[in-house]
Protein backbone atom coordinates (compact mmCIF):
# COMPACT_ATOMS: atom_id res chain seq x y z
CA UNK A 1 0.00 0.00 0.00
CA UNK A 2 1.75 3.65 -1.01
CA UNK A 3 2.44 5.96 1.85
CA UNK A 4 0.05 8.15 1.38
CA UNK A 5 -2.93 5.81 1.43
CA UNK A 6 -1.57 4.75 4.90
CA UNK A 7 -1.15 7.81 6.14
CA UNK A 8 -4.99 9.11 4.60
CA UNK A 9 -6.13 5.77 6.43
CA UNK A 10 -4.32 6.58 9.73
CA UNK A 11 -5.77 10.09 9.93
CA UNK A 12 -8.96 9.33 9.21
CA UNK A 13 -9.42 6.41 11.46
CA UNK A 14 -7.71 7.76 14.35
CA UNK A 15 -9.97 10.99 13.78
CA UNK A 16 -13.56 9.33 13.47
CA UNK A 17 -12.36 6.98 16.29
CA UNK A 18 -11.21 9.60 18.73
CA UNK A 19 -14.11 12.27 17.63
CA UNK A 20 -16.90 9.25 17.60
CA UNK A 21 -15.86 7.97 21.13
CA UNK A 22 -15.50 11.22 22.65
CA UNK A 23 -18.33 12.50 21.59
CA UNK A 24 -20.42 9.63 22.52
CA UNK A 25 -18.65 9.59 25.90
CA UNK A 26 -19.67 12.96 26.43
CA UNK A 27 -23.55 12.40 25.55
CA UNK A 28 -23.59 9.62 27.90
CA UNK A 29 -22.14 11.53 30.64
CA UNK A 30 -24.37 14.16 30.22
CA UNK A 31 -27.24 11.54 30.29
CA UNK A 32 -25.73 9.80 33.19
CA UNK A 33 -25.64 13.15 35.55
CA UNK A 34 -28.95 14.19 34.41
CA UNK A 35 -30.55 10.95 34.84
CA UNK A 36 -28.73 11.19 38.53
CA UNK A 37 -30.14 14.70 39.24
CA UNK A 38 -33.58 13.56 38.07
CA UNK A 39 -33.29 10.33 40.84
CA UNK A 40 -31.84 12.97 43.37
CA UNK A 41 -35.06 14.99 42.90
CA UNK A 42 -37.37 11.82 43.05
CA UNK A 43 -35.67 10.28 45.94
CA UNK A 44 -36.19 14.08 47.63
CA UNK A 45 -39.86 14.36 46.35
CA UNK A 46 -40.48 11.05 47.78
CA UNK A 47 -39.10 11.91 51.30
CA UNK A 48 -40.99 15.01 51.09
CA UNK A 49 -44.17 13.26 50.10
CA UNK A 50 -44.17 11.24 52.89
CA UNK A 51 -42.89 13.29 55.51
CA UNK A 52 -46.14 15.02 54.78
CA UNK A 53 -48.19 11.90 54.91
CA UNK A 54 -47.18 11.66 58.22
CA UNK A 55 -48.27 14.84 59.25
CA UNK A 56 -51.10 15.55 57.55
CA UNK A 57 -52.38 11.61 58.46
CA UNK A 58 -52.49 12.59 62.12
CA UNK A 59 -56.14 14.50 60.99
CA UNK A 60 -58.29 11.97 61.19
CA UNK A 61 -60.65 13.24 58.76
CA UNK A 62 -57.79 13.83 55.47
CA UNK A 63 -56.43 10.52 56.64
CA UNK A 64 -60.08 8.93 56.38
CA UNK A 65 -60.00 11.13 52.75
CA UNK A 66 -57.11 8.87 50.71
CA UNK A 67 -58.05 10.50 47.45
CA UNK A 68 -58.12 14.60 48.51
CA UNK A 69 -54.06 13.49 50.19
CA UNK A 70 -53.48 11.95 46.71
CA UNK A 71 -54.46 14.65 45.45
CA UNK A 72 -53.15 17.59 46.73
CA UNK A 73 -50.08 15.55 46.51
CA UNK A 74 -50.69 15.42 42.68
CA UNK A 75 -50.86 19.52 42.44
CA UNK A 76 -46.87 19.35 43.92
CA UNK A 77 -45.41 17.65 40.97
CA UNK A 78 -46.93 17.72 37.31
CA UNK A 79 -44.50 14.84 36.28
CA UNK A 80 -45.08 13.06 39.34
CA UNK A 81 -47.82 10.71 40.07
CA UNK A 82 -48.46 9.60 43.61
CA UNK A 83 -50.45 6.32 44.94
CA UNK A 84 -51.30 5.84 48.45
CA UNK A 85 -53.03 3.13 50.02
CA UNK A 86 -53.12 -1.03 50.15
CA UNK A 87 -51.50 -3.59 47.76
CA UNK A 88 -54.22 -2.90 45.19
CA UNK A 89 -54.42 0.78 45.21
CA UNK A 90 -50.60 1.03 43.70
CA UNK A 91 -49.69 1.72 39.84
CA UNK A 92 -47.07 -0.64 39.09
CA UNK A 93 -46.41 -3.06 42.27
CA UNK A 94 -46.59 -6.20 40.52
CA UNK A 95 -43.83 -4.93 38.32
CA UNK A 96 -41.80 -4.07 41.22
CA UNK A 97 -38.42 -6.08 41.95
CA UNK A 98 -38.25 -4.19 45.40
CA UNK A 99 -41.57 -4.49 46.60
CA UNK A 100 -41.09 -8.13 48.01
CA UNK A 101 -37.94 -6.53 49.74
CA UNK A 102 -38.78 -3.70 51.46
CA UNK A 103 -39.04 -4.21 55.78
CA UNK A 104 -41.82 -1.51 57.62
CA UNK A 105 -41.07 2.39 57.58
CA UNK A 106 -38.72 1.59 54.59
CA UNK A 107 -38.32 3.02 50.84
CA UNK A 108 -37.11 1.59 47.77
CA UNK A 109 -36.28 3.02 44.24
CA UNK A 110 -35.88 2.24 40.86
CA UNK A 111 -36.40 2.81 37.28
CA UNK A 112 -39.16 0.88 35.16
CA UNK A 113 -40.11 0.69 31.08
CA UNK A 114 -43.64 1.05 30.67
CA UNK A 115 -44.68 1.04 26.67
CA UNK A 116 -42.97 4.38 25.74
CA UNK A 117 -42.32 5.52 29.27
CA UNK A 118 -39.59 5.46 31.16
CA UNK A 119 -40.08 5.82 35.18
CA UNK A 120 -38.15 6.49 38.24
CA UNK A 121 -40.43 4.91 40.64
CA UNK A 122 -40.19 4.77 44.32
CA UNK A 123 -42.01 2.73 46.60
CA UNK A 124 -42.57 3.60 50.80
CA UNK A 125 -43.92 0.86 52.94
CA UNK A 126 -45.04 2.60 56.50
CA UNK A 127 -47.32 1.56 59.58
CA UNK A 128 -49.60 4.22 60.74
CA UNK A 129 -52.13 2.79 63.11
CA UNK A 130 -51.66 -1.12 62.92
CA UNK A 131 -52.36 -0.16 58.81
CA UNK A 132 -49.87 -0.95 56.59
CA UNK A 133 -49.81 1.82 53.70
CA UNK A 134 -48.02 2.01 50.76
CA UNK A 135 -46.89 5.32 49.03
CA UNK A 136 -46.04 5.37 45.16
CA UNK A 137 -44.69 7.57 43.32
CA UNK A 138 -43.68 7.98 39.51
CA UNK A 139 -41.91 10.47 37.70
CA UNK A 140 -41.52 10.53 34.36
CA UNK A 141 -38.09 10.81 32.49
CA UNK A 142 -38.67 9.67 29.30
CA UNK A 143 -37.53 13.28 27.70
CA UNK A 144 -33.65 12.21 29.25
CA UNK A 145 -33.99 8.87 27.06
CA UNK A 146 -35.64 10.76 24.36
CA UNK A 147 -32.79 13.63 24.23
CA UNK A 148 -29.56 10.76 24.48
CA UNK A 149 -31.19 9.04 21.25
CA UNK A 150 -32.29 12.89 19.59
CA UNK A 151 -28.18 13.62 20.49
CA UNK A 152 -26.74 10.41 19.41
CA UNK A 153 -28.56 10.79 15.73
CA UNK A 154 -27.67 14.19 15.45
CA UNK A 155 -24.24 13.56 16.39
CA UNK A 156 -23.97 10.54 14.06
CA UNK A 157 -24.82 12.98 11.31
CA UNK A 158 -22.17 15.41 12.69
CA UNK A 159 -19.94 12.70 12.32
CA UNK A 160 -21.02 11.80 8.55
CA UNK A 161 -20.54 15.52 7.70
CA UNK A 162 -16.85 15.22 9.08
CA UNK A 163 -16.04 12.08 8.02
CA UNK A 164 -16.60 13.68 4.76
CA UNK A 165 -14.83 16.53 4.59
CA UNK A 166 -12.04 15.48 6.89
CA UNK A 167 -11.90 12.67 3.96
CA UNK A 168 -11.06 15.63 1.32
CA UNK A 169 -8.66 17.09 3.57
CA UNK A 170 -6.50 14.55 4.88
CA UNK A 171 -6.30 13.64 0.76
CA UNK A 172 -5.18 17.04 0.07
CA UNK A 173 -2.69 16.90 3.27
CA UNK A 174 -1.59 13.53 2.17
CA UNK A 175 -1.01 14.58 -1.15
CA UNK A 176 0.85 18.13 -0.25
CA UNK A 177 2.84 15.94 2.38
CA UNK A 178 3.47 12.63 0.31
CA UNK A 179 4.42 15.06 -2.83
CA UNK A 180 8.28 15.40 -2.02
CA UNK A 181 8.50 11.27 -1.46
CA UNK A 182 6.83 11.31 -5.00
CA UNK A 183 9.56 13.39 -6.39
CA UNK A 184 11.97 11.43 -4.45
CA UNK A 185 11.35 8.53 -6.17
CA UNK A 186 10.59 9.61 -9.58
CA UNK A 187 14.29 10.94 -9.24
CA UNK A 188 15.86 8.26 -8.13
CA UNK A 189 14.12 5.89 -10.97
CA UNK A 190 15.26 7.72 -13.12
CA UNK A 191 19.05 8.16 -11.65
CA UNK A 192 18.68 4.25 -11.32
CA UNK A 193 18.12 3.91 -14.76
CA UNK A 194 21.31 5.66 -16.29
CA UNK A 195 19.68 9.55 -16.12
CA UNK A 196 23.23 10.80 -13.56
CA UNK A 197 22.31 14.44 -14.20
CA UNK A 198 19.17 13.84 -12.42
CA UNK A 199 18.88 15.79 -9.31
CA UNK A 200 16.11 16.94 -7.22
CA UNK A 201 15.27 20.84 -6.10
CA UNK A 202 16.36 22.05 -2.36
CA UNK A 203 14.67 24.64 -2.12
CA UNK A 204 11.93 24.49 0.94
CA UNK A 205 9.39 25.84 -0.89
CA UNK A 206 9.27 22.97 -3.48
CA UNK A 207 10.20 20.46 -0.65
CA UNK A 208 7.53 21.55 1.60
CA UNK A 209 9.79 21.03 4.82
CA UNK A 210 13.10 21.83 5.70
CA UNK A 211 13.52 18.01 6.12
CA UNK A 212 12.67 17.01 3.10
CA UNK A 213 14.66 19.72 1.94
CA UNK A 214 17.57 18.35 3.69
CA UNK A 215 16.75 15.15 2.49
CA UNK A 216 16.66 16.46 -1.04
CA UNK A 217 19.80 17.79 -0.72
CA UNK A 218 21.49 15.14 0.73
CA UNK A 219 20.27 12.94 -2.20
CA UNK A 220 21.75 15.10 -4.25
CA UNK A 221 24.95 15.21 -2.65
CA UNK A 222 24.91 11.30 -2.75
CA UNK A 223 24.46 11.95 -6.96
CA UNK A 224 26.65 13.84 -7.18
CA UNK A 225 29.30 11.45 -5.47
CA UNK A 226 28.16 9.03 -6.93
CA UNK A 227 28.09 10.45 -10.29
CA UNK A 228 31.83 11.53 -10.21
CA UNK A 229 32.57 7.94 -8.66
CA UNK A 230 30.97 6.10 -11.61
CA UNK A 231 32.73 8.68 -13.71
CA UNK A 232 36.12 7.76 -11.94
CA UNK A 233 34.87 3.90 -12.88
CA UNK A 234 34.45 4.72 -16.21
CA UNK A 235 37.70 5.97 -17.20
CA UNK A 236 39.30 3.94 -15.12
CA UNK A 237 37.96 1.20 -17.03
CA UNK A 238 38.84 3.43 -20.50
CA UNK A 239 42.39 3.51 -18.88
CA UNK A 240 42.68 -0.36 -18.31
CA UNK A 241 41.26 -1.24 -21.88
CA UNK A 242 43.77 1.00 -22.98
CA UNK A 243 46.54 0.04 -20.61
CA UNK A 244 45.73 -3.83 -21.91
CA UNK A 245 45.40 -2.81 -25.85
CA UNK A 246 48.82 -0.94 -25.42
CA UNK A 247 50.76 -3.73 -23.44
CA UNK A 248 49.76 -6.14 -26.29
CA UNK A 249 51.23 -3.89 -29.23
CA UNK A 250 54.20 -3.25 -26.86
CA UNK A 251 54.57 -6.68 -26.48
CA UNK A 252 53.71 -7.55 -29.97
CA UNK A 253 56.21 -5.58 -31.91
CA UNK A 254 59.47 -7.10 -30.20
CA UNK A 255 57.92 -10.20 -30.57
CA UNK A 256 57.67 -10.63 -34.03
CA UNK A 257 60.98 -8.83 -34.93
CA UNK A 258 62.33 -11.76 -32.32
CA UNK A 259 60.15 -14.59 -33.61
CA UNK A 260 60.92 -13.69 -37.53
CA UNK A 261 64.73 -12.74 -37.18
CA UNK A 262 64.98 -16.24 -34.99
CA UNK A 263 62.86 -18.14 -37.77
CA UNK A 264 65.63 -16.77 -40.26
CA UNK A 265 68.43 -17.92 -38.57
CA UNK A 266 66.60 -21.31 -37.76
CA UNK A 267 65.81 -21.72 -41.95
CA UNK A 268 68.27 -20.19 -43.59
CA UNK A 269 72.21 -20.66 -43.56
CA UNK A 270 73.25 -16.86 -42.88
CA UNK A 271 76.31 -15.08 -43.44
CA UNK A 272 78.37 -14.45 -40.20
CA UNK A 273 78.28 -10.73 -40.87
CA UNK A 274 74.05 -10.78 -41.12
CA UNK A 275 73.54 -13.26 -38.85
CA UNK A 276 75.39 -11.09 -35.96
CA UNK A 277 73.12 -8.19 -37.44
CA UNK A 278 69.50 -10.65 -36.57
CA UNK A 279 71.18 -11.73 -33.65
CA UNK A 280 71.71 -8.28 -32.38
CA UNK A 281 68.27 -7.09 -33.17
CA UNK A 282 66.80 -10.46 -31.37
CA UNK A 283 69.13 -8.93 -28.18
CA UNK A 284 68.14 -5.43 -28.49
CA UNK A 285 64.35 -6.55 -28.74
CA UNK A 286 64.73 -9.27 -25.78
CA UNK A 287 66.34 -6.50 -23.63
CA UNK A 288 63.19 -3.93 -24.60
CA UNK A 289 60.96 -6.65 -23.63
CA UNK A 290 62.78 -7.29 -20.42
CA UNK A 291 62.86 -3.79 -19.30
CA UNK A 292 59.22 -3.46 -19.77
CA UNK A 293 58.37 -6.62 -17.60
CA UNK A 294 61.22 -5.20 -15.34
CA UNK A 295 58.94 -1.86 -15.19
CA UNK A 296 55.41 -3.36 -15.29
CA UNK A 297 56.84 -5.43 -11.89
CA UNK A 298 57.81 -1.87 -9.95
CA UNK A 299 54.23 -0.34 -10.69
CA UNK A 300 52.32 -3.84 -9.74
CA UNK A 301 54.39 -3.75 -6.45
CA UNK A 302 54.26 0.47 -5.77
CA UNK A 303 50.56 -0.18 -5.74
CA UNK A 304 50.59 -3.33 -3.11
CA UNK A 305 53.36 -2.46 -0.93
CA UNK A 306 53.39 -0.26 2.40
CA UNK A 307 56.52 1.68 2.05
CA UNK A 308 57.57 3.08 5.76
CA UNK A 309 59.51 6.10 5.25
CA UNK A 310 62.97 7.07 6.12
CA UNK A 311 64.01 10.53 7.09
CA UNK A 312 67.51 11.70 5.35
CA UNK A 313 69.35 14.99 4.68
CA UNK A 314 69.13 16.63 1.23
CA UNK A 315 72.71 17.25 0.47
CA UNK A 316 74.08 13.68 1.07
CA UNK A 317 70.91 12.01 -0.45
CA UNK A 318 71.40 14.25 -4.11
CA UNK A 319 75.40 13.60 -3.67
CA UNK A 320 74.39 9.99 -3.68
CA UNK A 321 71.81 10.26 -6.81
CA UNK A 322 74.56 12.60 -8.69
CA UNK A 323 76.44 9.50 -8.43
CA UNK A 324 74.05 6.56 -9.45
CA UNK A 325 73.38 9.25 -12.99
CA UNK A 326 77.17 9.61 -13.40
CA UNK A 327 76.71 6.79 -16.24
CA UNK A 328 73.64 7.87 -17.44
CA UNK A 329 74.94 11.11 -18.22
CA UNK A 330 78.10 10.06 -19.65
CA UNK A 331 76.44 7.95 -21.88
CA UNK A 332 74.29 11.21 -23.43
CA UNK A 333 76.94 13.36 -23.13
CA UNK A 334 74.38 15.77 -21.01
CA UNK A 335 75.61 18.33 -17.77
CA UNK A 336 74.51 17.85 -14.47
CA UNK A 337 74.26 20.91 -12.17
CA UNK A 338 72.69 20.68 -8.64
CA UNK A 339 71.62 23.75 -6.12
CA UNK A 340 70.46 22.02 -3.21
CA UNK A 341 69.29 23.11 0.25
CA UNK A 342 70.22 21.52 3.08
CA UNK A 343 66.68 20.26 4.80
CA UNK A 344 65.70 16.43 6.69
CA UNK A 345 62.99 14.65 4.49
CA UNK A 346 60.66 12.07 4.42
CA UNK A 347 61.45 9.77 1.76
CA UNK A 348 62.19 5.66 0.38
CA UNK A 349 65.67 5.84 -0.46
CA UNK A 350 65.39 3.78 -3.23
CA UNK A 351 62.26 4.60 -4.93
CA UNK A 352 63.35 8.04 -4.86
CA UNK A 353 66.57 7.63 -6.43
CA UNK A 354 64.76 5.56 -9.32
CA UNK A 355 61.96 8.29 -9.76
CA UNK A 356 65.33 10.77 -10.34
CA UNK A 357 67.15 8.23 -12.81
CA UNK A 358 64.04 7.82 -15.08
CA UNK A 359 63.82 11.88 -15.14
CA UNK A 360 66.91 12.32 -15.97
CA UNK A 361 66.74 9.71 -18.19
CA UNK A 362 63.77 11.12 -19.92
CA UNK A 363 65.50 14.98 -19.71
CA UNK A 364 68.80 13.20 -21.85
CA UNK A 365 66.17 11.78 -24.54
CA UNK A 366 64.71 15.10 -24.41
CA UNK A 367 67.79 16.90 -24.82
CA UNK A 368 70.93 17.29 -27.19
CA UNK A 369 74.31 16.25 -26.29
CA UNK A 370 76.07 18.85 -23.98
CA UNK A 371 72.87 20.53 -22.91
CA UNK A 372 72.37 21.19 -19.13
CA UNK A 373 70.45 19.52 -16.54
CA UNK A 374 69.48 21.27 -13.06
CA UNK A 375 68.16 19.98 -10.16
CA UNK A 376 67.48 22.44 -7.54
CA UNK A 377 66.05 22.33 -4.49
CA UNK A 378 64.67 24.37 -1.65
CA UNK A 379 62.65 24.63 1.64
CA UNK A 380 59.26 26.75 1.60
CA UNK A 381 56.60 26.61 3.34
CA UNK A 382 57.20 23.73 5.10
CA UNK A 383 57.65 21.50 2.00
CA UNK A 384 60.88 20.68 0.51
CA UNK A 385 60.49 21.34 -3.03
CA UNK A 386 62.53 19.79 -6.04
CA UNK A 387 62.74 21.23 -9.58
CA UNK A 388 64.16 19.31 -12.59
CA UNK A 389 64.78 21.16 -15.39
CA UNK A 390 66.21 20.18 -19.04
CA UNK A 391 66.56 22.62 -21.65
CA UNK A 392 65.35 20.10 -24.56
CA UNK A 393 62.97 20.19 -27.14
CA UNK A 394 59.46 20.46 -24.87
CA UNK A 395 56.78 18.94 -24.36
CA UNK A 396 53.22 20.12 -26.58
CA UNK A 397 50.87 21.46 -24.03
CA UNK A 398 47.73 19.11 -25.38
CA UNK A 399 50.03 16.35 -24.25
CA UNK A 400 51.15 17.59 -20.30
CA UNK A 401 47.98 16.04 -19.12
CA UNK A 402 48.77 12.41 -20.19
CA UNK A 403 52.16 12.08 -20.17
CA UNK A 404 52.02 10.21 -16.78
CA UNK A 405 49.17 7.51 -18.49
CA UNK A 406 51.19 3.94 -19.48
CA UNK A 407 52.43 3.63 -22.82
CA UNK A 408 51.95 7.44 -24.04
CA UNK A 409 54.68 8.86 -25.93
CA UNK A 410 55.01 12.59 -27.20
CA UNK A 411 57.23 11.45 -30.01
CA UNK A 412 56.79 7.76 -30.21
CA UNK A 413 59.52 6.95 -32.98
CA UNK A 414 61.91 8.76 -30.98
CA UNK A 415 60.80 7.06 -27.32
CA UNK A 416 61.17 3.85 -29.76
CA UNK A 417 64.75 4.66 -30.92
CA UNK A 418 65.66 5.08 -27.66
CA UNK A 419 64.11 2.04 -26.35
CA UNK A 420 61.35 4.02 -24.25
CA UNK A 421 58.19 1.85 -23.46
CA UNK A 422 55.90 5.04 -22.22
CA UNK A 423 56.47 3.76 -18.51
CA UNK A 424 58.94 5.43 -16.82
CA UNK A 425 56.69 8.99 -16.18
CA UNK A 426 54.10 6.55 -14.77
CA UNK A 427 56.23 5.03 -12.75
CA UNK A 428 57.51 8.36 -11.43
CA UNK A 429 54.22 9.69 -10.65
CA UNK A 430 53.42 6.18 -8.81
CA UNK A 431 56.48 7.13 -6.69
CA UNK A 432 55.39 10.76 -6.23
CA UNK A 433 51.98 9.36 -4.97
CA UNK A 434 53.66 6.97 -1.77
CA UNK A 435 55.67 10.31 -1.00
CA UNK A 436 52.65 12.01 -0.91
CA UNK A 437 52.92 14.10 -4.11
CA UNK A 438 53.07 14.42 -7.52
CA UNK A 439 54.60 15.38 -10.76
CA UNK A 440 54.02 19.50 -11.51
CA UNK A 441 54.94 19.30 -15.13
CA UNK A 442 55.50 22.71 -17.46
CA UNK A 443 56.92 22.44 -20.34
CA UNK A 444 57.47 25.26 -23.79
CA UNK A 445 58.04 23.52 -26.95
CA UNK A 446 62.28 23.78 -28.03
CA UNK A 447 62.50 25.70 -24.60
CA UNK A 448 62.46 22.63 -22.34
CA UNK A 449 60.61 21.64 -19.32
CA UNK A 450 60.42 21.51 -15.74
CA UNK A 451 58.97 19.32 -12.92
CA UNK A 452 58.46 20.24 -10.10
CA UNK A 453 57.69 17.41 -6.82
CA UNK A 454 56.75 18.77 -3.41
CA UNK A 455 58.22 16.42 0.07
CA UNK A 456 57.15 16.20 3.43
CA UNK A 457 59.45 17.72 5.61
CA UNK A 458 59.56 16.40 9.10
CA UNK A 459 59.35 18.51 12.08
CA UNK A 460 63.39 19.65 13.39
CA UNK A 461 64.36 20.15 16.77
Amino acid sequence: MKFKYQLFLMFFFSLIISLGLGGFLIINRTFQNELEVQQQSADLYAKTITNLYYYMASSSSIYQNKQLLIQKFQNLNASTKVYIGDEASLMYLDKSNIFNNLQENEMGKQIIFVSDQKLIQTIAKLKMKNELIYLETLTDITNIFQLRTTNYQAYCLFLIIVSFLSTLIIIIFSNYITKPIVLLQKTNTIFANGDFKKRISTNIKDMKTPEFASLAANFNFMADHLESYIAQLTEYNNRQERFIANFTHELKTPLTSIIGYADLLRSFDVAVEKRNLMANYIYKEGKRLEQLANVLLQLILLKKDDFPLQTVKAQKFFKEVKQTLKPLLDKYQMKLEMQIAESSLNIIDTLLKSLFYNLIDNACKASSPNSLIIIKGLKENGYYTIFITDFGKGIPQNSLEKVTTPFYRVDKSRARQKGGAGLGLTLCEEIAKIHNSHLEISSTLNKGTTIKIKLEVPNEK
